[in-house]
């Protein structure tokens, strides 16, 4: 992770923003997630969720009971997706979960037809709604053919246009320059992150001339 992405990725988890970590298997998801879920204050009190032969679904329901300041879940896989759902659109911010897709947009279609299983009298462009508004930023990561494992994509989430969920690229990976590159554009989230009075260099957004 460049030093800009790190210094990015730990004001949005300060700033409590829910962000969704996606890969494929092997990826490196759990790695990147103990990482960025050691970013949380330490005075905060965090449940964790990771596999178990209890349902993540079972234990998201329990945590919640617990009033945490965050949930933090290993590997989305069940109906746990929608109970999150319906807690971060109740306001419980600050949640950071992992689960699997092959890019940002993937991830985020995995997500909702993980909350459409669990409760299919749900209009689908209800749920389709809360993921595109209750999940703020999805950090997409891949296993390369040398067996290296990189951060590819951050990407802001937007919510709906219509209905799409809208997304915005702020770093991508350059395969020529073999790096993560920022694409220039603002985050829309940094009026969050100032209202928590945390401050970016606002050049780490800005493009690398070659």
């Amino acid at each position: 992770m460049p030093r800009p992405l790190a210094g990015f990725v730990n004001a949005c988890v300060r700033g409590r923003m829910n962000i969704l970590i996606g890969g494929g298997p092997g990826s490196g998801k759990t790695t990147t997630f103990g990482l960025v879920s050691s970013l949380v204050p330490p005075d905060e009190q965090v449940i964790a969720i990771g596999p178990s032969n209890v349902s993540a679904h079972d234990l998201v329901r329990n945590a919640l009971r617990m009033r945490p300041d965050r949930i933090v879940v290993d590997e989305l896989r069940d109906a746990a997706a929608l109970d999150l759902l319906r807690a971060m659109d109740a306001g419980h911010d600050g949640m950071i979960c992992t689960v699997r897709g092959l890019g940002p947009r993937d991830a985020l279609d995995r997500v909702e037809v993980l909350a459409r299983m669990a409760d299919p009298g749900v209009p689908a462009l209800s749920v389709r709604e809360q993921v595109g508004y209750s999940i703020d930023l999805v950090v997409h990561q891949a296993r390369f053919r040398d067996g290296s494992r990189r951060i590819t994509q951050v990407t802001e989430v937007l919510g709906l246009r219509g209905d799409t969920i809208a997304l915005r690229d702020i770093f991508v990976y350059d395969h020529q320059a073999g790096a993560l590159r920022p694409t220039g554009l603002r985050p829309r989230c940094l009026d969050q992150i100032h209202a928590h009075n945390i401050r970016l260099d606002p050049h780490i957004f800005t493009p690398i001339r070659r």
